[in-house]
């Protein structure tokens, strides 16, 4: 981004007498627009088609959570709230992405906190009784007090979204068949 910031005033003046001489610049921005979109194809940014991209959206966890209807409140990843209501009407989720309309500031900050900070997600539980959690699974501290949380059981995992459910809750018959050592955060080395 850098260089195409600088280079393009440079690049410009270079072009402007080419393109004076052409006299078809209307035809050049012509070409551009229609290349634009092969270009973005073949940077693979977005998949072809229609419907949500599953790298993004945790569609198979949904199909999860249809299946096996985990009972009372959830703790989500800010990213999954939007996809949770559209999937979801009928259950209210924790956060959504609609965080500057709905949820004031120190809402914001306790829910970044709960990701990381076991204390900060003890507070929440105490306040809100989550029974089953769904968090981002590809790495970073997403979700990292869930994962070194004894009382909380990983029922699910693909590489979008993690699900956990409380030992002692309403999914108390989930988290006995949930994994009993792997956890979203395991790596290869921990298991070895």
């Amino acid at each position: 981004p850098i260089f195409i910031t600088v280079s393009a005033p440079l690049l410009a003046r270079e072009l402007r007498p080419w393109v004076a001489r052409w006299r078809s610049l209307p035809w050049l921005a012509a070409a551009a627009a229609l290349a634009a979109p092969f270009g973005i194809a073949a940077q693979g940014i977005a998949p072809a088609g229609t419907g949500f991209d599953p790298a993004w959206i945790p569609v198979a966890a949904c199909d999860w959570v249809e299946a096996h209807r985990p009972a009372g409140p959830v703790w989500n990843n800010l990213a999954f709230g939007g996809y949770l209501i559209w999937r979801f009407p009928d259950r209210k989720v924790f956060i959504d992405g609609r965080t500057a309309y709905l949820y004031p500031p120190e809402f914001m900050e306790d829910a970044w906190k709960a990701e990381v900070d076991p204390a900060a997600f003890a507070a929440l539980q105490a306040k809100y009784r989550f029974d089953w959690a769904m968090t981002d699974a590809r790495g970073g501290p997403f979700g990292l007090t869930l994962a070194e949380d004894p009382d909380w059981t990983m029922t699910y995992l693909d590489d979008r979204a993690a699900i956990y459910v409380r030992r002692g809750g309403a999914d108390a018959a989930l988290a006995a068949s949930g994994y009993s050592v792997l956890r979203h955060l395991t790596t290869a080395g921990d298991i070895l």
